[in-house]
C-alpha cells in the first residue's frame, strides 16, 4: 500500500471493525438518488463493514433518512454533505426513505460515495 492516508484509513476501520481488513479487498462506489428514489431495506451479501459518505444532500424533509435497523432498534441519520456513516453492512439491515419534492425544491438530488470493506 503506498498512500499513508489510505492506510490510516484501513488501520482506523480494523481498529473499529475488530478485524483484519486488507486495502486490495474494498470496493467503491457512488449512487446519485433522485425524486422518489430509495434503498430497499437490506444487508449486503459481501463484504462486512460500510463507509457511507454523503457528497450531496436534501433537506430532511425531502427524505433521503438512512435507516440502521440492529436488533429491534431503529437509528434514523439525516446525513448532509460532508459527514459520514460507518457500521456493519451484513449484520446491520439499512434501508432510506425515499426522496421527495419540496415547495423550494421540485428536483431534489442526493449523492453519496459508499466504500465497502471485506
Amino acid at each position: 500500500m503506498s498512500d499513508p492516508g489510505e492506510s490510516r484509513l484501513i488501520d482506523r476501520i480494523n481498529s473499529f471493525a475488530d478485524m483484519e481488513i486488507e486495502s486490495d479487498r474494498l470496493m467503491t462506489w457512488y449512487m446519485h438518488y433522485g425524486k422518489d428514489s430509495y434503498v430497499y431495506r437490506h444487508t449486503e451479501k459481501e463484504g462486512s463493514i460500510l463507509l457511507v459518505i454523503c457528497l450531496e444532500g436534501v433537506e430532511e424533509r425531502e427524505g433521503g433518512t438512512l435507516h440502521l435497523c440492529p436488533g429491534e432498534m431503529e437509528h434514523r441519520l439525516h446525513l448532509a454533505a460532508g459527514e459520514a456513516v460507518i457500521f456493519s453492512g451484513r449484520n446491520v439491515p439499512h434501508f432510506t426513505s425515499p426522496i421527495v419534492a419540496s415547495g423550494s425544491n421540485p428536483d431534489p438530488q442526493r449523492t453519496v460515495l459508499v466504500v465497502r470493506f471485506s
